[in-house]
């Protein structure tokens, strides 16, 4: 079973969705930018920073990534990485998914973009950027 612990630090600088508890202890999804991940004895907290400016410590267990999946890869994201036609994008995305091969520069490249290429939003561990109404940068 995944935990996601274990994928979080290679998308720090991503946008994350968190739950906020209020000074009334309502708690409120958020949405902000993941900037570091502290263990603090057998808890994992997270700096988020909102548009706002507002900074945040969350727990871990209380943030999910948004994520993209590979499919939402553009035409010239496509180009950047060197798969210049359907078929080859198609194959490259297949062969991703699958944890086949792939070349360092490549999982930089994806990682860079907030690409999602651990399953982790099927397994319900993130949100699927394309989903949601912002931008993802």
């Amino acid at each position: 079973m995944k935990d996601i612990k274990d994928y979080l630090h290679l998308y720090l600088g991503c946008q994350v969705q968190f739950e906020f508890t209020t000074i009334v202890k309502r708690i409120e999804l958020r949405e902000g930018k993941m900037i570091s991940i502290n263990q603090n004895g057998m808890a994992y907290e997270l700096d988020v920073i909102t548009d706002n400016g507002a900074s945040h410590s969350v727990l871990l267990r209380s943030v999910k990534p948004i994520l993209r999946p590979l499919s939402s890869m553009t035409d010239g994201e496509a180009t950047l990485l060197g798969k210049y036609d359907l078929d080859e994008l198609e194959s490259f995305i297949y062969d991703m998914e699958g944890c086949n091969q792939y070349s360092p520069k490549d999982l930089l490249f994806l990682l860079s973009k907030h690409f999602d290429f651990f399953g982790l939003i099927e397994d319900g561990l993130a949100i699927d950027a394309t989903k949601v109404n912002q931008p993802v940068q």
